[in-house]
């Protein structure tokens, strides 16, 4: 999933909404989905598998005029439901394109955003070869995924961008919101990757990395 350039056409609701759109008592309930499409700009508000978690609001949108772009597989139902909301240029998906032009786009975004679930736990031992892709890129990483895992290890030892929870919306609108301003200021910018990390997240050192592990797990 990669954040994609900016358009100047955008509007946006009274930020001074937000105020009082959180009451100060904890125990009460209160519209989330009024803020979250408060927050970000109006009609961008793509919500993902509504009916996944009543006490989930998973979506996309757009904050001042930055937009989110898909590469790769995703899924038909949620690909009619963003047509129908009639996004435009706000939400763009990209069918599975070969190796080198997958990397050209990463490296060609703003900034990249690494989604992985907790899925009951087993999330945190998740490391797949799109984190390595990710850090290579050199490009800001927004990383929405369990906080003790091993992904999020992985960026916070590389500095490679920041780790937000799930669970945490207030954390990823915080952080969004952050990207943004730094975006507008023109300091949007990854951390170049040092020699020794290169070469951590090489092929050739993953591959050798594997074939240790089978040789000591086969005991030989």
């Amino acid at each position: 999933s990669y954040f994609q350039g900016a358009t100047d056409a955008w509007t946006a609701a009274d930020q001074r909404l937000l105020r009082s759109a959180i009451p100060e008592n904890r125990l009460r309930m209160y519209d989330v989905r009024r803020i979250v499409g408060t927050l970000v700009d109006e009609g961008s508000v793509l919500e993902l598998r509504r009916e996944f978690a009543a006490g989930m609001v998973t979506a996309l949108a757009r904050v001042e005029g930055v937009s989110a772009r898909f590469v790769g597989d995703f899924r038909g139902a949620d690909l009619e439901y963003a047509q129908r909301l009639n996004l435009g240029d706000r939400f763009e998906v990209i069918p599975y394109v070969p190796r080198r032009e997958s990397l050209r786009l990463q490296r060609d975004s703003e900034a990249l955003l690494l989604l992985i679930a907790e899925s009951g736990g087993r999330g945190r031992a998740v490391l797949s070869g799109k984190v390595f892709e990710y850090l290579a890129a050199e490009r800001p990483i927004l990383a929405v995924v369990p906080p003790d895992g091993a992904a999020a290890e992985l960026i916070r030892d590389a500095g490679a961008g920041v780790v937000v929870a799930t669970d945490d919306v207030d954390g990823i609108a915080r952080e969004l919101m952050a990207m943004r301003d730094r975006w507008r200021a023109g300091e949007l910018d990854g951390p170049p990757l040092s020699d020794e990390w290169r070469s951590k997240l090489s092929r050739r050192t993953r591959m050798q990395e594997l074939a240790d592990l089978l040789h000591r797990v086969s005991g030989a």
